[in-house]
């Protein structure tokens, strides 16, 4: 629940891959050797950005609300895959509601903006630093204020996109040991 990169500045329209490719080749995002970031269904498959299998069911309160389980290995991987990015997703909401200052649009102008937004997400994760995970503990208690926020909003599949084959056969040794895992674990009988 704290910030490791920021890349404030771009317009809110921008595609998420053109903003990670200005932070990557422009701004010193870089990836440590052997990981790999998680990625929406916005993003595609890179050496170094595993995202969810396209045409398969990805969002957990979807998963949740039908009391279904995962029928196969790319069901569960998506399932799976949802439950770390809603970590990624709540640090987005949890951040807004500390700092009003980000819940309205702003008058001031985009360098502006741009230093405002930086300067909650150093706070933030300073105040973690000192408060640990209790930091956050009175938003959970504190009423939503007249509206409630989709921690997972839809993301359209990019058109075109070249997926990497290397990251798609990685993901796929992943999806099918997680699978054969959870096949064991049902037949356990431990449901």
């Amino acid at each position: 629940m704290e910030f490791t990169y920021v890349l404030a500045g771009w317009e809110g329209s921008a595609h998420d891959t053109t903003v990670w490719r200005d932070a990557k080749n422009n701004k010193g995002f870089t990836t440590p050797p052997g990981k790999y970031w998680l990625g929406d269904a916005g993003y595609s498959n890179t050496d170094t950005i595993l995202v969810p299998y396209r045409a398969t069911r990805y969002h957990l309160k979807e998963q949740r609300l039908s009391s279904k389980k995962p029928e196969n290995y790319k069901e569960l991987f998506n399932l799976r895959h949802a439950s770390l990015r809603n970590v990624i997703e709540r640090i987005f909401g949890v951040i807004k509601k500390k700092y009003q200052i980000l819940r309205t649009p702003s008058e001031y102008s985009i360098e502006t903006q741009t230093r405002i937004i930086i300067a909650c997400c150093i706070v933030h994760n300073f105040v973690r630093s000192i408060e640990g995970v209790v930091a956050d503990a009175w938003l959970d208690t504190e009423t939503q204020r007249g509206s409630s926020t989709n921690i997972q909003p839809v993301v359209g599949f990019p058109v075109g996109v070249v997926s990497s084959k290397k990251m798609d056969q990685f993901r796929d040794e992943i999806a099918k040991k997680m699978w054969e895992d959870y096949q064991d674990y049902l037949t356990r009988g431990n449901i």
